[in-house]
């Protein structure tokens, strides 16, 4: 019986554990998305900008070359932007990683102090 009720409590108690857990982790979805959207939109307005400088570089040029080298200058500063954004990305990478390990051991520690607290039966 007695088994019975401790057992009863650890799972009331990591349920407990795992609702409040699933609240931050929307809490933490909701920042994520809307980092995301900011960065997204950052990044349409930077390819308008350099779309722009083309489209004027363009209408500018008298010659064949001149239109050749305001093609290199849109693909450089393609080149440039890709790079900048698989640095982005790899950044965030590493930060979700570093935010699901810090969770995890979050969970583990809650998990313990849950099962360290509960009273051990004596006999």
């Amino acid at each position: 019986m007695y088994r019975k009720v401790n057992l009863k409590f650890l799972f009331i108690g990591f349920g407990l554990v795992v609702t409040s857990l699933n609240i931050s982790a929307d809490e933490d979805k909701e920042k994520i998305i809307a980092q995301s959207k900011e960065h997204f939109l950052k990044n349409l307005d930077q390819k308008i900008e350099v779309l722009q400088q083309a489209k004027i570089c363009g209408a500018k040029a008298n010659s064949r070359e001149e239109l050749k080298i305001c093609r290199k200058q849109l693909f450089n500063s393609s080149e440039i932007a890709r790079e900048e954004d698989k640095k982005k990305r790899q950044e965030v990478k590493s930060e979700l990683k570093n935010l699901k390990k810090d969770k995890l051991e979050k969970k583990l520690d809650n998990l313990n102090k849950s099962i360290n607290s509960e009273p051990t039966p004596t006999n």
